[in-house]
């Protein structure tokens, strides 16, 4: 074992030493205004794709932060 990768090792010895603590996400956490609005926004494009055509040049998808993003949307009936 080299120097330098006995150092590193030895390094990450103490990040290693405590378990990583898991915070608690309750349901009401996950229920935000913010969510709540991309939910019903998700709702309503899925139902007008009944009624009318609608089309996006493109769909940004951010599962973490809980949002979808279109943009260029197009709606003809």
């Amino acid at each position: 074992m080299t120097r330098l990768s006995l150092l590193s090792a030895s390094a990450l010895v103490p990040l290693l030493a405590f378990p990583a603590r898991a915070e608690p996400v309750t349901l009401m956490d996950l229920l935000t205004l913010d969510r709540l609005a991309n939910m019903g926004a998700q709702i309503a494009v899925n139902a007008l794709r009944g009624v009318a055509e609608v089309t996006y040049a493109h769909m940004d998808i951010r599962p973490l932060d809980g949002r979808v993003i279109l943009t260029g949307l197009e709606m003809t009936p």
